[in-house]
């Protein structure tokens, strides 16, 4: 089929190179700034005059604690595995011709290399992953390029910074986008090419740009950060105990020298300066010193006395405002202080679901970037790039519910229901080795493979506490 149907054609004028502005497009030989590399601790006032609220959320998300937790947890928790399949266009059935030819263009991008050019600049399929979840929740939209070679196929993908882009209408209630000269340093780049792909997070249907699931902590990260240095100040004020030493004037007084004693100016003068002596000495101490000196001075220990506000509950209440301003919970970020187990569990559930979020753009964008990729190489297909489910428990943890999933996918195999090859990509055997038996429709599974007092979907902590009390197994066949 891929022999047969005629290649997808490009303009010749999009090969070689890529179009989009990304973190690599400046002049030949000039030096690429590290903004890492600059410690700055700026308020958000100051951030907001200084750009848009995308690039105030990217300048932040590595430097404030809760950004920067909350980020690197979604993209964490998000990056699961992801499974290519490729469809006919014509009877919409799956095309294992196609979805080994999708399988070796993303081989191809993530470990062929030129050696002959120098440094290779590609970035491998786990890189680019976690590239588009990080702008998916930096920005709440992705915009990635498929940058081709000089015959046209696929070479690598680039992410391109959503910030950067404004659309422009074409006046035929169609749109396309471009990043102006101020925003990349140069003149205009249009974006209206077909191997330029954008997809949004959960997107309004009365902009084209995507809004970043950050955005409505920024007043509230602020808030936050200033009652806790307000926080800071008081604990050092009154909740910390202080040494007062008590200098005797009259013991002070009678160790000065005579001449000292009879001119009122150099007493003032003997005095502070034996009231300096011992101020730094006692500022100069490590807690392990001992403190010695003559009978002229008395040392006690001030403790903070009087009402005490309990600001644990105020605390409790802006950690979780704080925390759900960054669609996290606290126990996710490290805010948890009071609270169940279970509320936890809870959280984590919930923070699953949320994370699934940043999948769907991901998807969506590399769905339509191995599509064209396929069709440059004459398949008439359609790929879907899919995420396997999110789960927080290890490896070994989930081999019962494995054994269990493969049953079922058996199962279908054995009634026809599936193929052999949807089978070998569900339980990620794909693709078959060459001589395997075709399977599909031979009724060949007669009993269970799975012993179902033994294996049980609710046996985690989590799901515990989280699952209704029911039957762990439905009835059927194999039973």
């Amino acid at each position: 089929m891929a022999k047969s149907t005629p290649p997808v054609v490009l303009p010749r004028r999009i090969a070689s190179k890529a179009r989009s502005a990304g973190d690599n497009s400046l002049e030949s030989k000039q030096d690429i700034s590290n903004p890492a590399a600059r410690a700055e601790r700026m308020s958000l006032d100051v951030l907001r005059k200084q750009g848009n609220y995308t690039e105030v959320i990217r300048r932040i998300v590595n430097k404030e604690g809760p950004f920067s937790t909350a980020l690197f947890s979604y993209v964490q928790v998000a990056s699961s595995a992801w499974k290519i399949c490729a469809y006919d266009d014509t009877t919409g059935q799956f095309s294992p011709e196609v979805t080994s030819l999708a399988r070796q263009v993303e081989a191809s991008m993530d470990t062929v290399r030129d050696y002959s050019r120098g440094y290779s600049d590609m970035e491998g399929m786990d890189t680019l992953k976690t590239k588009l979840l990080r702008e998916a929740a930096i920005s709440g939209a992705i915009g990635a390029e498929l940058v081709l070679n000089k015959a046209l196929l696929p070479e690598r993908v680039q992410v391109t910074p959503t910030e950067t882009i404004v659309f422009t209408s074409r006046g035929d209630g169609t749109k396309y986008p471009k990043q102006p000269g101020k925003a990349t340093g140069g003149g205009d780049i249009i974006l209206d090419i077909p191997n330029f792909f954008y997809s949004r997070v959960h997107p309004d249907s009365n902009t084209p740009y995507g809004m970043s699931m950050f955005v409505a902590a920024l007043d509230q990260t602020d808030y936050f950060r200033e009652f806790m240095e307000d926080m800071r100040k008081v604990l050092r004020r009154a909740g910390q105990p202080r040494m007062v030493i008590k200098l005797m004037a009259e013991a002070v007084q009678a160790a000065l020298p005579a001449e000292a004693k009879e001119d009122p100016k150099k007493l003032s003068a003997a005095m502070d300066n034996v009231l300096t002596q011992v101020q730094e000495v006692v500022n100069a101490m490590s807690p392990e010193d001992a403190l010695i000196m003559y009978d002229y001075a008395e040392t006690t220990m001030l403790k903070g006395e009087g009402e005490k506000a309990d600001f644990k509950p105020l605390i409790e209440t802006l950690a979780g405002l704080t925390a759900t301003s960054m669609k996290s919970h606290p126990s996710i970020i490290g805010m948890r202080i009071g609270g169940s187990q279970s509320l936890s569990n809870t959280e984590s559930l919930i923070f699953l679901k949320m994370a699934h979020a940043l999948q769907v753009p991901a998807a969506e964008v590399m769905s339509r970037i191995m599509t064209l990729a396929v069709r440059l190489y004459g398949a008439k297909a359609h790929v879907k790039v899919v995420f396997d489910p999110i789960d927080l428990r290890p490896k070994l943890e989930q081999e019962a519910q494995l054994s269990m999933r493969q049953a079922r996918v058996l199962e279908q195999l054995s009634l026809g229901l599936i193929t052999d090859d949807q089978a070998a990509v569900e339980l990620g055997t794909f693709p078959r080795p060459a001589g395997s038996q075709d399977l599909s429709g031979t009724m060949f599974l007669q009993a269970a493979t799975v012993d179902p007092s033994k294996a049980s979907p609710n046996n985690g902590p989590q799901e515990r506490a989280l699952t209704p009390e029911g039957p762990d197994r439905a009835g059927g066949k194999s039973q």
